[in-house]
C-alpha cells in the first residue's frame, strides 16, 4: 500500500492537485480498463493515469482524464511492473475558506 499526493491536473476533474490517494498492488491483482493507477514512468516519474487499454502481453495504454494531460502516444506502452498500484482510496484536499481582506 502506498500513499501519494496528487500533483498537477492531469486527472482533473476526477483527481485534483493536492488531493491524496492510496494505491494497492496485490500479488495476484489484475488491472482492467478504467482502473486509476499510479505508475513509475521512465520519462515522467511517478504519474497517476487511467488504464485505457489492456494488451495480452501484460502491458497497458494509459490516459489522463484532463484533455491537456500527456497523451497516450507520448507516454507509450506501460509494462505491468511499472505499475505501483491501483488507486483504492481518494481523499479530496480540504478547501480552505477565503481570507478576509484587511
Amino acid at each position: 500500500m502506498s500513499i501519494h499526493r496528487v500533483r498537477g491536473d492531469s486527472m482533473s476533474p476526477s483527481l485534483c492537485d493536492g488531493d491524496f490517494i492510496v494505491s494497492f498492488k496485490g500479488r495476484l491483482r489484475r488491472f482492467k480498463v478504467d482502473d486509476i493507477v499510479v505508475v513509475q514512468h521512465s520519462l515522467y516519474g511517478v504519474i497517476v493515469k487511467r488504464i485505457k487499454e489492456v494488451y495480452p502481453t501484460d502491458s497497458f495504454a494509459l490516459i489522463g482524464d484532463n484533455p491537456t494531460s500527456t497523451s497516450t502516444e507520448q507516454m507509450g506502452t506501460i509494462e505491468k511492473n511499472a505499475i505501483i498500484g491501483r488507486v483504492v482510496l481518494h481523499i479530496r484536499r480540504p478547501h480552505l475558506p477565503a481570507r478576509n481582506a484587511p
